[in-house]
């Protein structure tokens, strides 16, 4: 992703909310499991 996108701090923000989804969404897998 980041390879893809000019750095600006938009894309660091982008980068940051897609890592912290990621994270979110792998906690609750676990949890559910």
């Amino acid at each position: 992703i980041a390879a893809e996108l000019s750095p600006t701090p938009e894309r660091d923000e982008i980068i940051q909310f897609v890592e912290n989804s990621q994270r979110g969404i792998m906690k609750g897998y676990f949890q559910r499991s």
